[in-house]
């Protein structure tokens, strides 16, 4: 088994699922979301475009779709831990 490296899981906090769209994401809400909630939302919408726009919109339409999201969460005051507090 590969050990995971820091460099690796800040390329690619959520593995495979598009990787530079996950660490921007990642990096833009570090203070408002856990790597593990960016990435779990990063799947979601991976799973809910799937299918219903060309793959080749897919990165940034997941990215428009996440991002407001977490948006929407950290505005409205939803579940999300937030971080340093």
């Amino acid at each position: 088994m590969k050990a995971t490296t820091d460099a690796s899981a800040t390329t690619r906090p959520c593995g495979e699922a598009m990787p530079a769209m996950a660490a921007m994401l990642v990096r833009e809400f570090m203070t408002s979301a856990s790597p593990q909630e960016v990435c779990s939302e990063v799947r979601n919408a991976a799973r809910d475009l799937h299918g219903q726009i060309a793959p080749e919109s897919l990165p940034e339409m997941a990215y428009r779709l996440v991002r407001g999201r977490l948006l929407r969460r950290v505005r409205g005051g939803d579940t999300m831990t937030a971080r340093g507090a």
